[in-house]
């Protein structure tokens, strides 16, 4: 009996051994695929290439060069979060580098539904502008009462003559893209390709346009996104019918948006 259980510990080890090797080599190869379409200019494809490289094994390279594709994707904002993750979390001085030299600064307040400075624990919103070399960026985050966020948006180049945009702007439209949002996920979980399984939290980024329509989706997380999940998404969201223009001082804005999804998928 001892004999027998001795050899399936050296079996189960033996296994476990050759699938490590598998996604290490599995990982390799889709870096590699991933610098071949970057060097083509495909920057999107290389981003997905790496996120799946990560997701066999992590990488701190396959991180930076996360970072390089959203650079020339124009998402800056993206760009220095996975840059800053690269350079913190995963110890590469050379993101560090990086991020000191075009990552400058975020300034966060938070505020009450008067946009007055209030301490965390009475804070309705926050709100994020971040400094960077390439562009400027405000952020505002609304949250529940328990301090989790129920909604967020981004303004780029954004105009300092106004903090955040007023309630009776970003009331009725969190209303409107939190019903496009619940129907874009219903519509998702019904495609054959929506994965059955996926973590418990993470943002639908989306932008609207001048002329309302839903652009550029793309979700994110603190881990890496299911491709197959970022697909039908964004398929689903940008299939929506446009909603009302944004108006700012009876000129229509485009507007970056931000919309957290907490749920489970077994």
């Amino acid at each position: 009996m001892k004999a027998l259980l001795i050899t399936f510990f050296l079996v189960g080890t033996i296994v476990q051994i050759q699938a490590q090797k598998y996604k290490a080599k599995r990982a390799n190869y889709l870096f590699q695929q991933g610098v071949n379409e970057f060097n083509n200019g495909n920057f999107k494809i290389a981003d997905s290439l790496f996120i799946e490289s990560n997701n066999n094994k992590l990488s701190v390279d396959s991180y930076f060069n996360r970072a390089l594709c959203q650079k020339e994707l124009g998402n800056f904002i993206e760009y220095c979060e996975i840059l800053g993750f690269t350079a913190k979390s995963l110890g590469d001085s050379i993101a560090q580098n990086q991020y000191n030299s075009d990552c400058i600064r975020t300034n966060t307040y938070y505020v009450d539904s008067n946009q007055k400075t209030v301490p965390i624990d009475s804070a309705i919103y926050i709100i994020k502008i971040t400094f960077l070399k390439y562009k400027n960026s405000q952020s505002l985050l609304q949250l529940n009462n328990d301090g989790t966020i129920n909604f967020g948006y981004n303004i780029e180049n954004f105009d300092t003559t106004y903090f955040s945009l007023p309630d009776s702007i970003m009331n009725p439209l969190i209303v409107e893209v939190q019903n496009k949002v619940t129907k874009a996920m219903t519509i998702a979980k019904k495609d054959p390709n929506f994965p059955n399984y996926t973590d418990s939290f993470f943002y639908i980024n989306f932008k609207i346009s001048k002329n309302g329509t839903i652009e550029d989706v793309d979700c994110s997380s603190v881990f890496n996104i299911n491709p197959d999940l970022n697909i039908v998404i964004k398929t689903s969201m940008e299939s929506q019918e446009p909603i009302k223009p944004v108006m700012l001082n009876g000129k229509p804005i485009q507007i970056r948006l931000s919309q957290p999804i907490d749920f489970n998928i077994n």
